[in-house]
C-alpha cells in the first residue's frame, strides 16, 4: 500500500503532469533526452522527402513562362514555403547529432524546437494547397493557375497529411503533452480557418463542417492519449524512484552494523549464536535496525525476490538433511521439488 501510495501521489499538476520535485522532473526530462532526439532526427528524415519532391516536381513541370501573373506569383508562394520547411528540417536535423549543443540547449528547447517544427509543416502543407493558397491571396483556383493546373479539387490529401503528422508528433516523440497543446490548437485552427473561413473545394458547406469538427475530435482523442501515456510514464518513473530510495536506505542501514560482530568463529563452526547471519539477527532484535528487516522484506516484494508463503509447499517430514545450523527438508515451489 505504501508503494502504490508512493506510485500514484507524483504529480504536482493535473494539468501539466510536472513532478512536485524538480529533481525528479530533471530526472524524467534526462531518461527521455536521448530518445528524443533519435525520433525527432528519423522523423525529419522520414518527412523530409515529401516537401523535396513536392519542390523537384514544381521546378521541372511547372513552366513558368505559360502561367499569369497570378500563377507565378502562387509559384514563387509555394516555392518559397517549400524552400522555408526544407531549410528548417536541415538545421533541426544537424542540431539533433550535435550532443554537446544538445546538453546545452537542454530537453524543454528541444521539445519545442520539434514541435515549432511539426506546426511549420502543418502550414506548409497549407500554403502549398494550390486551392487554399490561391484563396489566400484572393485569386481564383479555378482560373489562376492555367494551364499548369486546373480542377477539381479535394482537401483529402491535405486533411491526411495533417492527420498524420499530429499523430506521428503524439506517438512517436517523447514530448511531454502539455507543449503538444500550441500545435494542437494549431492544426486545428488552420483546418477550420482554410474549410471554413477560406471556404475549401467540398460541398455543401455543412460537409465542410463535419470534416471540421471530425477532425477536431481526432485531435483531442489524440492528446487525451498522449496525456495517458504520459501519466503511465511518470507513474512508473516515480515506482522506480521510490524502489531505488528505499534500496538506498537499507544499505545505509545495513552498513551502520558493527561489521566486528559480524565476524565469522575462528573454529569454523555454523552455529545461529556464532555465525555472521545469527549475529546479525541478534544485533537487529536489540536495536532500532529491527526495522531493517522488514525493509528489506518490502524490497523483496516489490523486486519480486522473496519467496511468498502461499508459493511454496513445504514436507517437514522429508527430511533430506540435518546440521549444526538447521535441517534440510523437501518442498515444492509452483509444482518444482526444491530442498527447503
Amino acid at each position: 500500500m505504501q508503494d502504490h501510495t508512493a506510485a500514484s501521489s507524483w504529480a504536482g499538476s493535473w494539468l501539466t503532469l510536472r513532478f512536485k520535485d524538480p529533481g525528479h522532473e530533471q530526472g524524467f526530462l534526462r531518461q527521455h533526452s536521448p530518445q528524443l532526439a533519435r525520433s525527432a532526427f528519423l522523423l525529419v528524415l522520414v518527412s523530409s522527402p515529401f516537401p523535396v519532391m513536392a519542390f523537384i516536381l514544381m521546378t521541372t513541370q511547372w513552366d513558368t513562362s505559360l502561367l499569369s501573373d497570378d500563377g507565378l506569383l502562387v509559384y514563387k508562394v509555394k516555392v518559397t514555403v517549400i524552400v522555408g520547411y526544407i531549410v528548417a528540417a536541415i538545421v533541426l536535423m544537424v542540431l539533433f547529432k550535435i550532443k554537446k549543443l544538445l546538453l546545452r540547449i537542454g530537453f524543454a528547447w528541444c521539445e519545442i524546437a520539434v514541435t515549432v517544427l511539426a506546426t511549420q509543416l502543418t502550414f506548409t502543407f497549407a500554403l502549398s494547397d494550390n486551392f487554399y493558397l490561391c484563396k489566400l491571396l484572393g485569386l481564383d483556383p479555378h482560373t489562376a493557375l492555367l494551364p499548369a493546373r486546373s480542377g477539381p479539387f479535394s482537401d483529402t490529401a491535405f486533411l491526411l497529411a495533417l492527420a498524420n503528422i499530429t499523430v506521428a508528433l503524439h506517438f512517436a516523440m517523447p514530448i511531454r503533452w502539455y507543449i503538444l497543446a500550441t500545435h494542437e490548437v494549431a492544426t486545428v485552427l488552420v483546418y477550420g480557418v482554410c474549410t471554413l473561413g477560406l471556404g475549401g473545394p467540398e460541398e455543401p458547406s455543412s460537409q465542410r463542417l463535419r470534416f471540421v469538427a471530425l477532425f477536431t475530435a481526432l485531435v483531442c482523442l489524440t492528446a487525451v492519449g498522449k496525456r495517458q501515456i504520459e501519466r503511465t510514464e511518470r507513474a512508473m518513473f516515480a515506482r522506480l524512484v521510490a524502489e531505488r530510495s528505499l534500496r538506498t536506505q537499507v544499505e545505509f542501514q545495513l552498513s551502520k552494523l558493527d561489521q566486528r560482530s559480524l565476524s565469522a568463529p575462528d573454529d569454523g563452526q555454523s552455529v545461529p549464536s556464532t555465525s555472521a547471519s545469527g549475529a546479525l539477527f541478534r544485533h537487529l532484535e536489540n536495536t532500532v535496525l529491527g526495522e531493517t528487516l522488514a525493509l528489506v522484506s518490502r524490497i523483496g516484494r516489490v523486486e519480486q525476490w522473496l519467496i511468498g508463503e502461499e508459493e511454496l509447499q513445504v514436507f517437514p517430514h522429508d527430511l533430506l538433511g540435518r546440521g549444526s545450523f538447521g535441517a534440510v527438508v523437501a518442498g515444492c515451489f509452483h509444482g518444482t521439488p526444491v530442498a527447503v
